[in-house]
């Protein structure tokens, strides 16, 4: 776990007044075999923006891929991802999900097709997006 705390000074920033925050927060990855497993919750406390009272919110996810290996590297990996967070004070709740399907060219090559999902507290939050991308790293 990793806390951090902090302020928004009123004096030497951009804030209209000072608001202090709090961050904790745990990750964790596993690899069996092909597999590899990743996580996050993320705790936050801050004040609200006029810094008359806290606001608590949590976000978590979960993400699980599987490599397809050729000549001992990732050829082809599917992935899902889960993702929860809060907003408002926790009275918001959202929750994702991302599919993908990527295949690598080479190493430093991949290109990769994703859906991904939100459905949040109301029908105006709710959104899904289809992206296909190539990606070359030097």
């Amino acid at each position: 776990a990793l806390p951090i705390c902090g302020t928004c000074k009123a004096t030497n920033t951009n804030c209209a007044v000072s608001r202090d925050f709090t961050r904790a927060g745990i990750d964790a990855q596993a690899d069996i075999g092909k597999i590899r497993l990743m996580g996050a919750l993320l705790k936050t406390t801050d004040d609200n923006s006029i810094a008359t009272a806290e606001v608590d919110n949590n976000a978590a996810y979960i993400e699980a891929r599987y490599m397809f290996t050729k000549n001992g590297r990732p050829s082809f990996v599917p992935l899902l991802r889960l993702d929860s967070y809060e907003r408002n004070d926790g009275q918001d709740d959202f929750d994702e999900i991302t599919v993908q399907a990527a295949y690598y060219f080479a190493e430093n090559a991949r290109g990769f097709i994703e859906y991904w999902d939100v459905n949040g507290p109301t029908a105006a939050d709710d959104d899904s997006m289809v992206t296909l991308q190539v990606e070359v790293g030097f």
